[in-house]
């Protein structure tokens, strides 16, 4: 693996943990609430897949990214 391809894996690796604390924090106020935004919830989850639709295009063809 390239110097480039470890900096955007790290990078993309760091993108999906921040995703995924905002998700956990969503879950631990509907959790201590009773209330769940989903709203909130949908624009969190649509950035997942975006971040796993990039990283899956990273990782198949890795001379474009």
């Amino acid at each position: 693996m390239s110097p480039y391809e470890t900096i955007a894996y790290l990078a993309m690796a760091k993108q999906l943990h921040s995703l995924g604390n905002n998700i956990h924090q969503i879950a631990a106020r509907a959790n201590a609430t009773g209330f769940f935004m989903v709203n909130e919830y949908e624009q969190y989850m649509n950035d997942v897949y975006d971040a796993i639709a990039r990283i899956e295009k990273a990782i198949l063809d890795p001379e474009k990214h």
